[in-house]
């Protein structure tokens, strides 16, 4: 018995149509197709919106890798120029003569003091006047004399280098530059400074104190202000600790938690 389906249209109008397994495979098809269509339609918006995704990913990867290593470049410059410096005849030469702050806080006088000690000024000067990232250059001798660049006043009332955390770091590793823990900058523009320190040796191989290199991240902050992911991302540094080190947005926030 072959039996139909009646639909009436908006207008009261009626259509009759033939209830055969012909149409209702016309029907199954019809509605298969069109499922069929939606789920390829969601798969291509999936696979696009995975496309984008991945793209993303790479472009972040590849500037986050960027700037990684213009950092590690430049820390690399940094021991470089240490390792240089302690080398040369000038610090090799340092002595007892160079003038020690341990009983008095005053004005530092290295241009004006013994010949060795101006002759070590004069090359730390030089040499940071020529590197805008230096931010301190400095030699503390096993005799507690002292030489820094720029030329500073002290806070406290004495001053040994050779309680110096970075004095103490650098002679558990005598063949090396070791890098002690950053801190802040005291001065206006405050930042992050990090620190890097060297043995000094005599022409006979003996120990006769340590030079300390500090450097600014100024313009590696400067690299990283440039550096965008999508509309709102961007690139925070921070050390081994969670402790921000650059933030090219907010510089409040250096020296903070990153959990903060």
């Amino acid at each position: 018995m072959q039996g139909h389906v009646v639909v009436q249209t908006a207008k009261g109008d009626k259509v009759k149509f033939t209830d055969s397994i012909a149409f209702k495979i016309s029907v199954t098809s019809g509605l298969a197709l069109a499922a069929t269509v939606a789920l390829l339609t969601t798969v291509g918006a999936l696979n696009v919106r995975h496309q984008a995704v991945a793209a993303f990913e790479q472009s972040s990867s590849a500037r986050i890798k960027q700037a990684d290593e213009s950092l590690d470049g430049l820390f690399r410059e940094v021991e470089q120029n240490l390792t240089y410096l302690v080398n040369t005849v000038q610090l090799q030469s340092a002595d007892n003569t160079i003038v020690d702050y341990m009983t008095h806080s005053d004005t530092m006088t290295p241009e004006s003091n013994g010949p060795v000690e101006r002759s070590i000024y004069a090359l730390l000067k030089a040499f940071g006047d020529t590197h805008p990232n230096m931010r301190y250059l400095d030699i503390g001798t096993k005799w507690g004399g002292y030489v820094q660049w720029p030329i500073e006043s002290f806070n406290g009332a004495h001053y040994d280098p050779r309680v110096r955390p970075w004095y103490q770091l650098a002679m558990t590793a005598p063949d090396r530059v070791v890098r002690p823990a950053p801190y802040l900058n005291a001065a206006a523009s405050g930042g992050a400074i990090i620190s890097f320190a060297r043995v000094v040796k005599n022409p006979q191989g003996e120990v006769i104190g340590a030079l300390e290199g500090d450097i600014t991240l100024d313009g590696f902050a400067k690299l990283t202000n440039g550096i965008r992911f999508g509309a709102t991302g961007y690139l925070i540094v921070e050390d081994n600790n969670g402790k921000i080190l650059v933030d090219p947005r907010d510089k409040s926030h250096e020296f903070k938690d990153m959990k903060e």
